[in-house]
Formats: structure tokens, sequence, C-alpha cells
């Protein structure tokens, strides 16, 4: 088990879970919704929650910190495929997508 006794390891690890959550997240959205002004307004708040989270979990090495912040980054997740569906629902014309970048 790592040792996240310093704050130095607890850091690295707030980084790699950014880094693990931002690779599912580009698994499952759509290509052009972070240019999509309106998606960021869907996942604004819960960002910042997961943000915050990660923070105490660094200030205090609390394992019940890290459990909230597992926890909003699942939501960090979910937000991120909320705003793929509006995005989706947003650049459909019929049944055909077109996606920004496609026109």
């Amino acid at each position: 088990m790592p040792d996240y006794r310093t704050l130095e390891a607890r850091k690295a690890r707030s980084r790699k879970v950014c880094r693990l959550l931002g690779g599912r997240i580009g698994e499952v959205v759509s290509p052009g919704l972070g240019r999509w002004e309106p998606g960021w307004q869907v996942i604004r708040v819960p960002s910042l929650e997961l943000l915050k989270a990660l923070e105490e979990w660094e200030r205090t090495g609390a394992e019940a910190a890290m459990d909230r912040a597992k926890a909003k980054a699942l939501e960090v997740l979910e937000a991120w495929k909320e705003a793929d569906r509006l995005f989706r629902d947003a650049h459909t014309v019929g049944r055909h997508a077109a996606h920004p970048e496609a026109r």
C-alpha cells in the first residue's frame, strides 16, 4: 500500500486521480465537447467540488476526505456524460449527428 503521509505523496496521488479521470472522460465523450461552452456550465460545479475534496485530502490525509474525492470524481464523470448527451442533442439534425467540426 502506498505511503501518503507526506504532502508531496498526496499531491502526486491527486494528480494521478485527475489524469485517470481525464483519460476516462476522453473515452466516453464526443470529440469537440470541450470546445462547447454550454458543456462547461454542466461540469463546472462538480469539478470545483472535486478539486476542493482533493485539496482537503492533500491537507489532512484523512481517508474520509479521499472517499469524498472519489465520490466527487464519479460525479464529475457523470456530469461530463450529461454534457455529452446535451452536446449530441444540440448537434443532431434529424437522425444524423452533425458535430461542429464535421460542418
